[in-house]
């Protein structure tokens, strides 16, 4: 076999030396992915399983028992191109079971032999029965053993005792004797020899001297798939034609596991079926071209991406840096690698597997593989681990379950073709995965919810391009779809995309050139204009850095970089950002990030700057703003644990939290507990682990402690400051399903429960008291309807993009009380609100998408215009009318510096470099000027006549004083004492207001343990006045007691609204004062009944307005309301409508202008005002 191989090897090799095999990279611009290998003879494949089919066909003549089973080994990211090291996968060793002989005769257990032996060697009846002994099995020599050197030959005797019975004795006799048994087997590597034992395999493999020469027609080789650009759709990539899929399985903060389909790929290790991967399946790789002729000797280094992408490293002095432009660095340490990334750091083996990722917080995850590098668990600090679990019996490269704390959390099946037909979770829920084309087997086509409902539909092209992604129905389908794209792939080298509502967007692309490197985006043309992007070029930047970019309104953002010296940080790579390039509006911001650790050191945006310190571990230490103008700066301090002790379970927890304030100390801390509970180590309660937080401490010493997680890391009880309890618990995928505050009694306990749809969607929401309100999804998993627990509903019809056309609101008798309607363009941009009479307001927008006009029922018009930077610049109501004008300025951090009101006066507003008010100037108010302390608190302020208020604030920055000159005016606040007056159940107070005192007395307020305020007790010169408050389990009112000792109670109905309101005074019975009240579905109040009989109608129209407020007994208020288009009230008229009594009239701004005599239009009062809205005058029907 070797021999064949290397003929072949060497003659394909020759055939790139005289060039018969041209690069295939620079062929045409048309977006497509190709595929080359030696075998292929320069004709590139489309499809990664093409190129595959060309090298198995090559190896399938030394099948002889079965087909090879094929994997991607490792892949190589090599800048320009990426090599697959396509290998046949060991295979398990095939043992047979024992055969075992006897007499000439072949039987298949001992148990067999045994029963032989006793049938043949009988004892007399009288006497005991035949008893057999055996030796242990001992090895035939010199008949040779398994492949795997197992033992194949064995033999052992089987001693038997037989007893004779001796009829004139009447005594039984023994005789002893023994039988010769050998058994034998085979332990075989399948399609030997071609597969031979692997020791360090404990696995059949390829013959291991063979493979290096092999290793030429054993890969091939593509074009980088980098993480996608511009995803549209679910998603799909226009710049590749790749189908991904990410599938989320669980997050449980410490630890959370996201599959990643690609239809364009294979990830070596991915170990989910065809085209999967997973989150945790990072590979540094490092290698050599050896795909040429001569093979290079360049080491070249990339990573293949959480989500399967692929990034190619170039070398930059001793370390090499993503070509991305995310400034990722990886150094090579002995044989192993660290890569740094912008919030961790991990850590790769010599063969590119991931070790270890260190992150900022001081967490880390721990993997560990097996000697064929399969990953075995994944293990957070605390101690808690994911066990991936492989098929067994089946396919052992594929994962087939994830288990924490010794639960399955998800478990996966496959086709016999190693596809990923199902996850199943915990709940016995699953997702099924469909690959219905028959041309692209492993092309993933589709996916049916946890719900049992087909959830998208995707399809390819004949070249295996995705063109199809939608929420519903099939690919073959006319129109888009739910949620759907189309993707169509221009000879040109374009790709249109048509969403859901019919915008076609046109994506241009970089050229590909010779250069094979991943093509960009330069350009996205929509109907309403272009966007165009423009890179440095290769040999200026190897990374392509983006250069600029051109909006829709030929605004340009242009980047610069640079590399410099931090005094510090030590080489720093400089980013200069330009907004708004070459205008007056122009704004630009530098980044600056460490290089070696591509960690941020420092932000400037205008007059602020902000720099970051970090330890040997790379976790902030010091955080500095600085006003540039004034040079004033400040410091927010965190500590971390340097070494583990008996306040630090793990190094790098953060431990203090030190704000920029002086004045006080505002420090918060953080604790831990310092080892796994005890019941961590049996099968008891494991409440916590080493390292799990324990408590937060404020600046004032008060402590929320977390009491207990569970299995999976999840808080199950949470103590706060004030000692009240809250519990949780967690449906089996991890999702809340409880919050319960306790009470001071468990009946007092307020449970606020959550429930889900199989897909993960919340389905209710039911509150303590009971009430609840219910979410109904359609197929697309899009919110189609709500209900509250009454039967009212809230139904929703929306469009392919899901934006709400209509929203209707029925009562429980299905009769529709409310309706508005909304249309939206191809662009998915509102254009017209219609309220239930028809009567639509229409917007209009800019290149950039802003809202440009809003035309309202009655066609007035209001305009709006935008800086470059896209800020509201000019405001103009009533257009070519009134034409009121409110124009405004900004400073770099969007901050309004100046408003110019319709009459052209101007208001003025300054800051300092951290973005705080310090001083204001309007032609109402005059000149204010403002202070701030280190913690942007209002220190002092300062009005037009000199009077400046002082204000003081507690280590939590809570308002504590306000002093004036005078000091009569002065006003103090208490936190976390509560008053005398407050009742020991009513003295939950940390964190919430205790008391007021101001001017002539004080407010008191106690609080419940829920945080209410039960009690509130107001003095005034000397006299206490008590209010007392009561709540329903919701936290709703239910009973107000007022000072004289009345109480006012409220019933309310099975939602919690108030159904009626009673009073009883002092001594005496309790009266009704409102009763029956009724609702809208969803809505205001629609009637009542007063106390004494007398009634209160409100009927509504379809867009919850009141048409009347009518008393039907005699002599009762009777009203009726008449709307104008844009809803302003035009008429007042009796109850039943035939009177107008009065009209009003407005101006084009929705001013009051004029009250008239409903009968006559006899103007009664008339008004004018300024542009601005002053009134500036009233005219009687006097004069």
């Amino acid at each position: 076999m070797l021999e064949r191989l290397k003929t072949i090897s060497c003659a394909a090799l020759a055939m790139i030396a005289l060039g018969s095999l041209a690069p295939w990279g620079a062929q045409a611009q048309e977006v497509q992915k190709k595929w080359e290998s030696y075998l292929s003879m320069g004709q590139p494949r489309a499809t990664e399983a093409a190129v595959q089919k060309d090298i198995k066909s090559l190896f399938s003549q030394y099948e002889k028992d079965k087909p090879f089973n094929w994997h991607v080994k490792r892949q190589r990211v090599l800048g320009k191109k990426v090599i697959y090291d396509y290998r046949v996968r060991p295979e398990k060793i095939v043992t047979t079971d024992w055969v075992y002989i006897h007499s000439g005769q072949e039987y298949s257990s001992e148990d067999q032999i045994r029963s032989v032996i006793l049938a043949t060697r009988v004892s007399d009846p009288q006497c005991p029965a035949t008893s057999l002994t055996e030796d242990p099995w001992v090895e035939l020599l010199g008949l040779g053993r398994g492949d795997d050197g197992s033992v194949t030959n064995e033999e052992k005797n089987f001693h038997y005792t037989l007893n004779f019975y001796h009829q004139s004795t009447q005594e039984c006799s023994s005789i002893v004797g023994w039988e010769h048994v050998r058994r034998a087997r085979t332990a075989l590597c399948p399609n030997r020899p071609s597969l031979t034992w692997n020791e360090a395999l404990q696995m059949c493999s390829l013959v291991q001297q063979d493979e290096p020469h092999m290793s030429p027609m054993l890969s091939y080789t593509s074009g980088p798939l980098p993480p996608q650009q511009c995803p549209v759709g679910n998603p799909c990539d226009p710049t590749t034609g790749d189908k991904s899929q990410p599938e989320p399985d669980f997050n449980l903060g410490w630890v959370s596991f996201q599959r990643h389909y690609h239809s364009l790929t294979s990830t070596a290790g991915g170990a989910l079926g065809t085209g999967w991967t997973h989150s945790h399946n990072l590979r540094l790789t490092a290698g050599v071209d050896d795909s040429t002729f001569p093979p290079s000797s360049e080491l070249k280094v990339g990573l293949i991406g959480a989500d399967g992408g692929q990034i190619a490293f170039q070398k930059v002095g001793a370390s090499y840096e993503a070509m991305d432009g995310s400034g990722d660095r990886a150094v090579q340490q002995g044989t192993n690698w660290q890569l740094s990334r912008a919030g961790e750091r991990i850590y790769f083996d010599a063969d590119g597997l991931m070790q270890r990722r260190d992150f900022e917080d001081g967490t880390s995850l721990t993997y560990a593989h097996d000697s064929r590098g399969r990953l075995l668990s994944i293990t957070h600090s605390t101690g808690r681990r994911v066990d991936v679990q492989y098929l067994a019996p089946g396919d052992d490269s594929l994962i087939s379950a994830l288990v924490i704390a010794g639960q399955p959390v998800v478990s996966y099946a496959y086709s016999p073709a190693g596809e990923l037909i199902t996850a199943t979770y915990a709940d016995g829920a699953s997702r099924t995965y469909h690959y219905e084309d028959a041309r692209f087997p492993g092309y993933l086509t589709g996916v049916t919810a946890e719900d049992n409902q087909r959830y998208s539909w995707y399809g390819y092209d004949t070249q295996g391009r995705v063109t199809c992604s939608r929420h519903s129905g099939d690919c073959s389908q006319a129109d888009v779809g739910i949620d759907g794209v189309r993707l169509e792939y221009t000879p040109a080298g374009t790709t249109i995309v048509t969403d859901a509502l019919g915008k076609q967007s046109t994506y241009a692309l970089t050229a590909s050139g010779t250069s094979g490197l991943p093509r960009k985006v330069n350009g996205i043309t929509e109907s309403n204009g272009s966007i165009t992007r423009a890179y440095l070029p290769e040999g200026t930047d190897f990374r392509r850095r983006l250069q600029s970019v051109t909006d829709r309104r030929g605004v340009v953002t242009s980047y610069a970089y640079a590399e410099a010296s931090d005094a510090a940080a030590g080489a720093v790579s400089v980013t200069t950002t330009t907004e708004a390039a070459g205008t007056p509006d122009q704004r630009i911001s530098e980044t600056r990030v460490a290089m070696d650790s591509n960690r941020l050191v420092q932000q400037t945006v205008g007059n602020r700057e902000v720099r970051i310190a970090r330890n040997a571990r790379l976790q902030p230490t010091t955080i500095t703003v600085r006003d540039r103008v004034t040079g004033d700066t400040r410091v927010t301090t965190q500590t971390y644990c340097e070494a583990e002790g008996p306040e630090c379970p793990l190094v790098g927890l953060l431990r203090s939290v030190d704000g920029p304030r002086s004045d006080v100390a505002d420090v918060s801390t953080y604790a831990y507990y310092t080892a796994d509970d005890a019941g961590c180590a049996t099968s008891g309660a494991c409440s916590y682990r080493k390292g799990d937080l324990r408590s937060v401490t404020n600046a004032l010493g008060q402590t929320v402690e977390t009491l207990a997680y569970d299995a999976f890391g999840r808080p199950l009880s949470v103590k706060d400051a004030n000692g009240v309890v809250t519990d949780y618990t967690y449906h089996a995928r991890g999702w809340p399903t409880s919050v319960t505050v306790r009470g001071a009694t468990t009946a007092e306990d307020r449970v606020t429960q959550i429930s889900y749809w199989p897909t993960g969607q919340v389905q209710q929401v039911t509150e303590p008291d009971g009430s609840s309100v219910t979410y109904v999804y359609d197929a697309a998993q899009r919110l189609t309807d709500i209900a509250d627990n009454s039967g009212n509903t809230i139904h929703y019809v929306l469009d392919n993009a899901g934006n709400r056309l209509k929203e209707d609101t029925l009562d429980a008798g299905g009769t529709l009380r409310r309706t508005l309607a909304r249309t939206f363009n191809t662009l998915g941009q509102l254009t017209a609100l219609k309220d239930a009479g028809n009567h639509a307001t229409g917007f209009a927008y800019d290149a950039n998408g802003n809202p440009q006009t809003v035309t309202d029922a009655l066609q007035r018009v209001t305009s709006q215009q935008y800086d470059p930077l896209n800020r509201l610049a000019q405001t103009l109501q009533d257009v070519g009318g009134v034409a009121a004008e409110i124009r405004s300025q900004y400073n770099a951090l969007d901050q309004v510096t100046q408003v110019t009101d319709p009459k052209g006066l101007h208001t003025t507003y300054a800051y300092n470099g951290f973005g705080e008010l310090t001083g204001q100037v309007s032609p109402d108010s005059g000149a204010s000027s403002f202070t701030v302390d280190a913690a942007g608190n209002r220190k002092t302020a300062t009005d037009a006549r000199g009077v400046t208020a002082t204000y003081h604030y507690d280590a939590l920055n809570r308002l504590i004083g306000i002093a004036y000159p005078d000091p009569n005016l002065d006003v103090g606040y208490s936190y976390d004492v509560a008053p005398a007056a407050c009742a020991a159940d009513e003295r939950f107070a940390k964190g919430r207001l205790g008391q007021v005192l101001h001017a002539n007395g004080s407010t008191q307020y106690c609080h419940d343990r829920f945080g209410q305020v039960t009690r509130k007790v107001q003095t005034v010169n000397g006299v206490a006045s008590t209010l007392r408050y009561a709540y329903s389990k919701s936290g709703r009112l239910t009973a107000l007691t007022y000072p004289d000792g009345s109480v006012a109670d409220y019933v309310r109905d099975t939602q919690g609204r108030i159904s009626q309101i009673g009073l009883t005074r002092p001594g005496q019975a309790r009266q009704i004062v409102v009763n029956n009240v009724t609702y809208a579905a969803f809505g205001p109040a629609t009637g009542w009944t007063y106390g004494n009989g007398r009634q209160l109608q409100r009927p509504l129209d379809l867009d919850y307005r009141p048409q009347a407020v009518h008393d039907p007994a005699a002599g009762g208020l009777s009203l009726g309301y008449g709307y104008d288009p844009v809803g302003s009230i035009t008429e007042l008229k009796n109850g039943t409508g035939s009177t107008v009594l009065a009209k009003y009239a407005y101006d084009a701004l929705g001013r009051l202008t004029q009250t008239q005599d409903g009968t006559t239009g006899t103007p009664i009062e008339t008004y004018a005002y300024d542009a601005t809205g002053n009134r500036t005058a009233l005219t009687t029907s006097a004069g």
